[in-house]
């Protein structure tokens, strides 16, 4: 259940408890960030007429944006049991290659490792150069240092931990990718071509040695 996102399956007014902002649901939307199992909490006002209609155990359509962009600022929300002021909105970025950038909560860097994800590494850096030609210099840069940082003395870089990789290697990986399925797609084109016509030309001869002593008569007789 680790990082995992639970979103609504279709678009719709909440109804499981009944809320009178009346909050939308959407299938675009993460419902609930699942931070592990039993560490993951949100607090919901609910009225009193709302109160007898909720039982223990019983399902919940639930949003964490349920304030609104506008009233975001200054609420807070409970990750893992930590208490977190929301000090900013962005701007809705929509989603880039199965990626939704509207669904992400971010946090100081050091706060995030020592509270929520107990680790003091790091899995994954982006980083931005400013003019394209300079892009394989900042490659062979970050390179350098992270085999300072990592105590690498192999500067082959056949002992190295970790990967640097531009985007635009990122996106020729793609590019093989999408090549390699149009040439199979094409493969399978000509043989199911192939394979009909062999079908069609067998059932042609077949008619044809069957109807011979037919033909040959009718050539006869004239």
């Amino acid at each position: 259940m680790d990082n995992s996102v639970i979103k609504a399956p279709i678009s719709g007014t909440i109804t499981k408890v009944e809320y009178e902002a009346g909050e939308q649901a959407s299938a675009a939307k993460p419902a609930v960030y699942m931070l592990g199992e039993n560490n993951y909490e949100i607090e919901v006002d609910v009225s009193e007429a709302d109160i007898a209609k909720i039982k223990i155990n019983d399902p919940a359509a639930i949003t964490l944006d349920a304030f609104g962009e506008s009233e975001a600022v200054g609420q807070r929300i409970k990750i893992k049991k930590h208490t977190f002021e929301v000090i900013g909105v962005m701007k809705e970025r929509g989603t880039v290659a199965f990626q939704d950038y509207d669904d992400q909560i971010l946090l100081p860097i050091k706060t995030m490792q020592k509270l929520i994800a107990g680790v003091n590494h790091l899995g994954l850096i982006r980083a931005k150069v400013d003019d394209e030609n300079n892009i394989q210099r900042a490659i062979n840069d970050v390179e350098i240092t992270l085999r300072e940082r990592h105590d690498i003395t192999d500067m082959s870089g056949a002992s190295d931990d970790f990967t640097v990789r531009s985007a635009a290697e990122a996106l020729d990986v793609i590019t093989t990718v999408t090549d390699a399925l149009r040439y199979f797609l094409a493969a399978m084109a000509a043989l199911s071509l192939l394979v009909g016509g062999i079908g069609i030309m067998n059932i042609m001869l077949v008619s044809v040695t069957e109807r011979t002593r037919e033909i040959g008569l009718r050539k006869a007789v004239g």
